[in-house]
């Protein structure tokens, strides 16, 4: 019964994702973002581009961007979710469970440090109204009491209490918070998948984002191996080596250790940063789940991987 839904929405579906994402910036766009050297010429061709981002301000900072491509993504989840049956619907969801966490981690900082940006407010405000419903008016909430109640909306109700409950927020460190919600959302969104190429395109991602992390956790927070293991994502799709990996300090043989993985060919070129690397390479996954263009919900997550990317791509020029 679900096989007949798909093939009687999703052609419909499809045709509607083709037209939005034709809309969307393109990679000779970017080239020309990038060698733009200030905010004013850079918001120029957005304008110029992006259908979306027509209106604009010329002096628009990062942040207001930020949340008018947000808005875009809001727009889009909206457009997507009538065409999807019950089961895809939750799917969906789980996809942007990231932005509910962001959400609830942009307002325990608010609380930490006493004070939040009003376009974060604007944002969380437009999330909650528009996809996060239950979670409406927690932009008003000022302590630790007030955010345990709304956490008991969510899916990952354990991880806030648990932390809060044995951390004290003005010492504590909310990367660490951060990291296991991160970790949350990646085995729930997979553990959930009802498709194998889903499951291909979301264990892909998962790989690469442990290697990232093991990266950062290695030359940024100086963590422990035993501090690691503790935050990898429980999912090994591709990637049977993470252990061998963890236990590696330098930058140059961890690079040569991959090169001996299922995605060697992300690491061949040398000399480029290996987060834009894996970037580059999980954009060209997207795009090329998204032209096969099957009738399930590998459709959806391809491109709303890439609207995610263009988004990332846009704010770090």
């Amino acid at each position: 019964m679900l096989k007949l839904v798909n093939s009687l929405k999703y052609p419909n579906l499809i045709a509607k994702l083709k037209g939005m994402n034709a809309k969307n910036l393109n990679s000779k766009d970017f080239e020309e973002l990038l060698k733009q050297n200030n905010i004013v010429s850079i918001n120029s061709i957005l304008k110029a581009k992006s259908y979306h981002l027509k209106n604009l301000d010329d002096n628009s900072s990062r942040e207001e961007i930020e949340n008018e491509l947000d808005n875009i993504l809001i727009d889009d989840i909206e457009k997507i979710e009538k065409y999807l049956s019950n089961k895809d619907k939750e799917i969906l969801f789980n996809c942007v469970v990231d932005y509910e966490i962001k959400v609830f981690m942009d307002i325990l900082k608010k609380i930490k440090y006493g004070k939040i940006e009003q376009n974060k407010i604007d944002n969380i405000n437009k999330w909650t109204s528009k996809i996060f419903n239950k979670l409406q008016g927690i932009a008003r909430v000022n302590n630790i009491n007030e955010i345990k109640i709304y956490s008991k909306k969510t899916a990952f109700e354990n991880i806030i209490n648990s932390f809060l409950d044995t951390n004290n927020i003005e010492e504590s460190n909310l990367f660490l918070l951060e990291m296991q919600l991160d970790k949350f959302y990646f085995e729930n969104l997979f553990n959930n998948l009802n498709t194998e190429s889903s499951k291909k395109l979301i264990g892909t991602k998962i790989d690469l984002e442990n290697i990232i992390w093991i990266y950062r956790m290695k030359k940024y927070y100086n963590m422990t191996e035993e501090e690691i293991k503790k935050y990898i994502i429980e999912v090994d799709y591709n990637l049977k080596c993470l252990n061998e990996l963890i236990a590696i300090d330098d930058y140059k043989q961890i690079i040569e250790f991959l090169k001996k993985t299922k995605y060697k060919e992300i690491f061949e070129t040398e000399n480029e940063n290996l987060e834009i690397l894996i970037r580059k390479y999980m954009y060209n996954q997207y795009k090329k789940t998204f032209r096969q263009a099957k009738y399930d919900i590998s459709t959806v997550i391809s491109y709303l991987g890439m609207d995610k990317n263009q988004i990332e791509n846009i704010i770090n020029i």
